[in-house]
């Protein structure tokens, strides 16, 4: 039997990281009001029922930001984040940064939400209620998007939206 260090290194580094990944979204989950952390479990119904929703769609919005306005433009974000994760429909967001400092959409922000429709409401309210504080000159291009083509889901996915529990 041919021992092999690294395919051994990589089976364990990303056993690894999905764990701290389990981990991560079990320590976030209470932040987040309406959001999984309403029950303080990423595997409660309400939320097996937002991600296994077939309404299931996925924001995405690319930031112009003025040179020398990114740092206020990611504190901006992270209000509205804030807000929108206390709304109805909300599931999880991450927002990128641009590795280049001269490429055109310096912030990406990639979302779920359960519907288009609670999306909606949950942008209408934040309008009506948070005071916009994005830099002057920042320009957005939001997009609601279905998945057409995928990798995959993960193996637990499958059981996960059937409700089914997980081995361990």
């Amino acid at each position: 039997m041919k021992f092999n260090l690294k395919k051994t290194a990589l089976i364990g580094a990303s056993a690894a990281a999905v764990l701290f990944a389990a981990v991560a979204v079990a320590q976030d989950a209470p932040r987040f009001g309406k959001g999984f952390g309403k029950h303080h479990s990423p595997f409660s119904q309400e939320a097996r029922e937002k991600w296994c929703s077939p309404k299931r769609v996925t924001l995405i919005n690319v930031f112009e930001v003025p040179k020398g306005s990114e740092e206020a433009a990611i504190q901006s974000w992270e209000k509205s984040r804030d807000f929108l994760a206390r709304q109805k429909g909300y599931i999880s967001t991450k927002l990128h940064r641009a590795i280049r400092p001269d490429g055109r959409f310096q912030l990406v922000n990639v979302a779920q939400w359960a519907s288009p429709e609670e999306f909606q409401a949950a942008t209408e309210k934040m309008r009506r209620e948070l005071p916009d504080t994005m830099p002057q000159g920042t320009v957005f291009h939001p997009g609601l998007y279905n998945v057409v083509r995928s990798d995959g889901e993960p193996p637990f996915a499958e059981k996960f939206c059937q409700g089914k529990k997980h081995s361990r």
